[in-house]
């Protein structure tokens, strides 16, 4: 959680990704796996998430299927000139939970059946620009009619932890009602730091 991920695609100078997908999830043994507060952009075009039903097929020994709960980021689903990726890609086996996250792309986010999903919403970069969010400020919410604004719903998450603090560092929810993607509006639209510039640049991996 709290993580900045960008720039996954290996066909852009010093991009780090797998096999087409920016962040692998197999959790097994009956086990859950979490992904919350997360900005990520400028990524793969193929899969952001790639969930994988893990009952000792990915991981030998591993057991049971486990779960995925996936609540709170902002993810620019594809490379930021044209984002139209799929963000997330559950097998129908995997016990799949996926609530407020703002999805940046104008294809479609969600592939398979999570088994739950709600309170999440989908932008193509032309309708998050005329709203402000926009790589140039990290997605930020802008104002308070943002579509991001006062829409999600309230998650209870005892294993997540700081899940009520937003990434901005802000109190979920100030409104009322808790925002979707990684921002809290506070009346401000300020973005948080930019990620560092890796020194040395990153090679490929």
């Amino acid at each position: 959680y709290n993580n900045v991920i960008h720039t996954t695609d290996l066909t852009t100078p010093n991009s780090r990704a797998a096999a087409g997908v920016t962040v692998w999830m197999a959790p097994g043994g009956g086990k859950a796996s979490y992904a919350y507060n997360n900005l990520i952009y400028n990524t793969t075009a193929a899969n952001v998430f790639a969930l994988a039903s893990d009952a000792g097929t990915v991981c030998p020994g591993s057991g049971a299927v486990g779960s995925v709960e996936l609540y709170n980021n902002t993810i620019e689903c594809g490379l930021d000139s044209n984002p139209a990726g799929q963000c997330f890609a559950p097998p129908a086996a995997l016990n799949a939970t996926i609530r407020n996250n703002h999805f940046i792309t104008s294809g479609s986010p969600i592939g398979g059946a999570p088994l739950a999903q709600s309170n999440n919403i989908t932008q193509t970069k032309a309708q998050a620009a005329t709203q402000g969010y926009a790589l140039a400020n990290l997605f930020v919410p802008t104002t308070a009619s943002g579509a991001s604004v006062n829409v999600g719903t309230t998650i209870n998450c005892p294993s997540c932890t700081g899940i009520t603090t937003a990434f901005n560092t802000v109190t979920r929810p100030q409104g009322g009602t808790w925002d979707v993607g990684a921002y809290e509006f506070s009346g401000t639209g300020t973005p948080p730091p930019a990620p560092p510039t890796p020194s040395p640049p990153l090679g490929r991996v």
